[in-house]
C-alpha cells in the first residue's frame, strides 16, 4: 500500500479474493508512547487522481486533530466493480469504517443491515430539503450528501460554431444537430460504453424527465402496476434511434470508459456531444486547456426546455459493524464543516447539498447551472431502488442493439422478466 503521510492510499483494481481476505472492520488499537490510543479509521471510497479533489487534506487535518488516529483511504474506480467489491465486503463483515456510496442504494444496505442510523448528526439539519426528501428512509438519515453533481451534455462548441449548431434543448434540436455534423463528415457523439455508462445516461435522464411529470412512476414500476416495457422503454428507443442513424462511435464505444479514453476523445476536438458529469470539468482542462466546451441539460425532453439531471454523487455511509462508530461519524462531522466541504464541493465541480453551502460556479457549467438556480431539475425516481439490477438488462439491451444482435422490443422483455425477479426476491 503507498503510503502519504500517515495516510494509507491503496489505488488501482483489486481482485475480490484479495479483497475478501484482509483484515477485519477496524485496525487493531495500540497505544503510542504518551499513552494515547493509535487508532487507524479505514475509509474505502471511489474518488482518485483528478477526482480527489482535497480528500487527502480533510484526511490529514483530521489526524491533526486526533492524536493517535490515522485515517486509511482505500480507492477503487467505480469503472473497476466498485459496487461489486464493497458489497461483497459489508457481506463478509470485512470492510471499512466509512465508505462512499450511492444514495440510492440505502435501502438495500438498510435492509442488509450494514448501515448505521446518523440520523442525530449535527449536520443533518442543514441538509438541502430535497435532498432530505430524496435520502430518507422511513424518516431518517443513513448518509451523508457530499455534493450534486450534474449529468448532462457537453457540446464541442467550436464545432458547433463553425457549422452555425446552437446548443440543443430539445430532442429534435439535437437530432438535427447530429445530422448536421455527420453531414460535415465527422461522427456526433462519442460514447465509452466498456462499462455501459454513457449509454444509461440517456436512460437515467428521459425516465427522470418522466418522474417530474408522474412522481408515482416509480412506486408503480416497482408495485407492478407498470411494466418497463412499457413505461420506460422511451429511452431504449432514442438510443436506439441515434444508433441507427449513425450519429455514435458505433461498436468503438464498447472498448471505451466514458471517463478515460471517450473523454480523450471528445476534447481532442473531434467530435460534437459526448454525456457527462460536472466532476469532468478538471479532467478535461488538465487533458485540453485550450479545448471549448459547454455543459448543458441532456435535451431528451419533445418541448419545452430541458431538465438538468441532479444526483447525489457521493455519499459516506458508517458500517453499523464497525469497532470505531464514534469516530467514524465524527470524522464525517469534522468533514460537514463548511470550509472542508464547500472546497469539496468546488474540487468536483459540484452544486452544493447543504443549506448555505457553496457551489461550484465555471463558465463552461453556465447553461446547467441556469436550470439548477431555475428549479429545472430532475433525479432518478424514488421506489425503485430494490431494482437496481433493472439497469443491466437496459444497458445489454443496448449494447445488443448496437451490434445489431437485439431490438428495442427485446430489451424491453428483458427488463419486465428483471424486474419480475427482483419482486420476487423483495418478498
Amino acid at each position: 500500500m503507498k503510503k502519504v503521510g500517515k495516510m494509507g492510499w491503496k489505488l488501482g483494481a483489486l481482485l475480490l479474493a484479495a479483497v475478501l481476505c484482509l483484515g477485519g472492520c477496524g485496525a487493531p488499537a495500540n497505544e503510542t508512547d504518551s499513552g494515547t490510543e493509535e487508532i487507524t479509521l479505514k475509509f474505502f471510497g471511489w474518488k482518485m487522481g483528478a477526482e480527489e479533489g482535497n480528500i487527502m487534506d480533510i484526511i490529514a487535518d483530521f489526524e491533526a486533530a486526533h492524536e493517535g488516529v490515522t485515517v486509511e483511504y482505500e480507492a477503487i474506480p467505480t469503472s473497476n466493480g466498485y459496487d461489486d467489491v464493497i458489497t461483497s465486503r459489508l457481506a463478509a463483515k470485512d470492510t471499512a469504517d466509512v465508505f462512499m456510496g450511492n444514495a440510492t442504494q440505502t435501502e438495500l444496505y438498510l435492509e442488509a443491515g450494514y448501515i448505521e442510523d446518523l440520523s442525530d448528526q449535527p449536520w443533518v439539519e442543514r441538509v438541502n430539503d430535497t435532498l432530505i426528501e430524496n435520502l430518507n428512509q422511513d424518516g431518517k438519515m443513513y448518509s451523508m450528501p457530499l455534493e450534486n453533481s450534474g449529468i448532462g451534455l457537453f457540446s464541442n462548441t467550436n464545432m458547433l460554431q463553425e457549422l452555425n449548431i446552437a446548443i440543443p434543448e430539445t430532442w429534435g434540436e439535437f437530432l438535427d444537430a447530429c445530422e448536421t455534423i455527420k453531414q460535415a463528415g465527422k461522427t456526433p457523439i462519442v460514447m465509452g460504453d466498456k462499462s455501459g455508462w454513457s449509454a444509461l445516461r440517456i436512460y437515467f435522464q428521459d425516465i427522470g424527465n418522466m418522474a417530474v411529470e408522474d412522481p408515482n412512476l416509480g412506486y408503480d414500476v416497482a408495485e407492478g402496476k407498470k411494466k418497463p416495457s412499457e413505461a420506460l422503454i422511451s429511452p431504449i428507443e432514442k438510443y436506439a434511434t441515434l444508433v441507427e442513424k449513425g450519429y455514435t462511435n458505433g461498436e468503438a464505444a464498447l472498448g471505451m470508459q466514458w471517463n478515460d479514453q471517450a473523454l480523450t476523445e471528445f476534447v481532442g476536438g473531434n467530435y460534437g456531444f459526448f454525456f457527462g458529469g460536472t466532476w469532468l470539468v478538471n479532467q478535461m482542462q488538465e487533458v485540453n486547456p485550450n479545448f471549448q466546451y459547454q455543459l448543458s441539460p441532456l435535451p431528451v425532453n419533445e418541448e419545452g426546455k430541458p431538465y438538468a439531471y441532479l444526483m447525489t454523487g457521493t455519499s459516506l455511509f458508517v458500517n453499523k459493524d464497525s469497532k470505531y462508530k464514534d469516530l467514524a461519524k465524527e470524522f464525517l462531522n469534522f468533514w460537514a464543516q463548511p470550509e472542508y466541504l464547500n472546497a469539496y464541493t468546488k474540487s468536483q465541480s459540484a452544486f452544493t447539498s447543504m443549506v448555505g453551502g457553496e457551489s461550484y460556479e465555471h463558465e463552461n457549467l453556465k447553461i446547467f447551472a441556469d436550470a439548477f438556480k431555475e428549479g429545472r431539475v430532475c433525479t432518478f425516481p424514488r421506489g425503485l431502488e430494490f431494482a437496481d439490477n433493472l439497469n443491466q438488462p437496459a444497458y445489454k439491451g443496448m449494447q445488443m442493439i448496437l451490434m445489431g444482435q437485439g431490438t428495442v422490443e427485446d430489451t424491453g422483455k428483458d427488463m419486465d422478466e428483471q424486474l419480475q425477479k427482483s419482486i420476487t426476491l423483495k418478498k
